[in-house]
Parts: structure tokens; sequence; C-alpha cells
């Protein structure tokens, strides 16, 4: 197969489209404490705040784990990171909702991992005050998991209980799907 030259403009071009593939959807750098992205999953809305997540990506190829509990999606490659990316919805309790295409990514004792999620909504303003009534969708089993819901009914998830939540499945003998 004959090679074909590349011109310096190619190469630019493809230094520029590189640059852009490599650059997460958000990044620290840029996010204000006082703002919580905002996914759906199923009935329900969750809100992280954007100070917890190292960044977000987009999920483009998740390998399954044989054996794995139902929350671990798989694995997959970002940055130079292998990841383990948990099924939010899953870990929640959430019916499935549809593919994982979003990774919040989030660092724990300097190992990444990603909570996939299949949709973002947006960004919103962190509320002060909330309520302690689960709004109607929202399943039972998250309820430990959030810190707080907003009177439009959206829940704030806590990263730290999130994370006690998964050290709670992985050391527990069976976890649930």
């Amino acid at each position: 197969m004959k090679e074909i030259p590349l011109t310096d403009q190619d190469r630019l071009l493809f230094k520029r489209r590189a640059a852009a593939l490599a650059r997460p959807l958000l990044d620290k750098a840029l996010l204000s404490q006082g703002e919580l992205l905002v996914t759906r999953l199923g009935a329900a809305r969750y809100a992280v705040r954007l100070g917890e997540l190292s960044a977000v990506s987009p999920l483009r190829r998740v390998a399954r784990i044989p054996q794995a509990p139902g929350w671990v999606a798989g694995l997959t490659h970002d940055h130079g990171h292998v990841l383990t990316v948990v099924d939010l919805g899953a870990l929640t309790g959430e019916a499935s909702t549809g593919p994982l295409r979003f990774g919040l990514l989030v660092e724990v004792g300097g190992e990444p991992f990603a909570l996939g999620v299949p949709e973002l909504e947006g960004l919103e303003k962190d509320w002060s005050t909330g309520s302690d009534l689960l709004p109607p969708g929202v399943p039972e089993r998250a309820r430990h998991m959030i810190d707080s819901i907003s009177p439009a009914g959206v829940c704030r998830l806590s990263i730290s209980r999130l994370l006690v939540e998964i050290v709670r499945l992985t050391s527990s003998p069976r976890t649930p799907p």
C-alpha cells in the first residue's frame, strides 16, 4: 500500500482534532464550587457538586468485566487512565435507563473512576435549604446517598456517601445487581 504524504496543513488539522477530542467536557479548573451538574436517571433527577468532580468525559467504549456486580458497568480508557465505570443508575436502584454516555470522573486516594450516566441535563445553582421528602420515582435505595433535595425535587448526591455504598457493596458477600 502506498503511503500518502501529509502536508503541514494536514498535520495541523490532525493536531487540533486530537486536542479537541482529548479535552474533557468540563475541566475542574473551569468549574464553580457553587454549581451542580444535573443528570436524569429514569424518573429521578440527581445533581453532583462540580467541585467534587475531576472532569466529565464522554464514555466512548466500556468493556464489561465478567462476573462483576451489576452496578459495575466495566472498564474504559480516558486520558491515559484505565477507569472503572460505576453505573450510577444501578447503584441508586434505578431501572435501566439506556446506554451510559458520560462519565463523571471522581478521584479517590489518587485513583480515578467514573460514575456512568446516560444523559446530562445541565448546570444548576446549589441550594441552601432543602427537603427530606423523597420525590416520586426516586428509589428508596438512593436515600442514604442523597444529602439534600431541592424544592424542585432534584436530589443532590453526596460523593462520600456514594463511596461508602460502593465499599459496603464491595465488601458484602453477595452484592445486589
